[in-house]
């Protein structure tokens, strides 16, 4: 899931996915070390727009979710 000031803006599952996480992860592994903690990003269908003060998360079942502050850098 994704996720935007605490709302679910955009939904899916693995069956939908064109690769599969396993391949993702052989791919990548074979052109950099992937190490524990590495997040590697697919992205997601649609898009939503966000602002400064915004607050970005990615939702996976199992997992705590990751929360991102949307900053404007000076």
């Amino acid at each position: 899931e994704t996720g935007l000031n605490g709302q679910v803006v955009h939904r899916n599952t693995i069956a939908n996915m064109i690769y599969s996480p396993w391949f993702i992860v052989s791919y990548f592994s074979k052109m950099m070390t992937l190490l524990p903690g590495d997040v590697i990003m697919t992205g997601t269908p649609g898009s939503v727009a966000i602002r400064e003060g915004d607050v970005a998360e990615c939702r996976i079942d199992g997992f705590e979710a990751l929360r991102n502050p949307v900053i404007r850098e000076a």
